[in-house]
């Protein structure tokens, strides 16, 4: 069976286009608008990685990284931050977040396809 791969952004075109990379990639999706939606999500199946967006409004200025890593499922499992801020911000921020890749959406759609599959994959064991 293809690996599940979590999406959690509260924007529906992000949501639609890391969808379709992720798919077309081969992998299976779970997409939630935010992070209530995620315990429904994972309850039949774990992940084997997340992409969340850094802000997330219904967190009320947590953190996605220790949201998610709160839950014993999830605990271990593999996180990458997307927001729209500076590529080599998002890396120290998600590196001090204890995520373990980023990836920045102002790479635009192509940067994205070209650079989210390698990333998955080295993460995906």
């Amino acid at each position: 069976m293809k690996p599940l791969i979590l999406i959690i952004d509260d924007s529906e075109l992000i949501l639609q286009m890391l969808t379709m990379i992720c798919e077309q990639a081969g992998y299976r999706v779970a997409s939630c608008p935010d992070m209530a939606a995620v315990a429904p999500a994972i309850r039949a199946e774990a992940p084997a990685l997340i992409l969340s967006d850094l802000n997330l409004p219904d967190l009320g200025g947590r953190d996605p990284v220790s949201v998610l890593r709160e839950d014993p499922a999830l605990a271990h499992t593999p996180i990458v931050l997307i927001s729209g801020m500076d590529p080599e911000e998002l890396r120290q921020k998600a590196r001090a977040l204890g995520a373990d890749g980023s990836l920045s959406k102002e790479a635009g759609m192509p940067g994205m396809m070209s650079g989210l599959p390698p990333l998955i994959a080295s993460l995906i064991k």
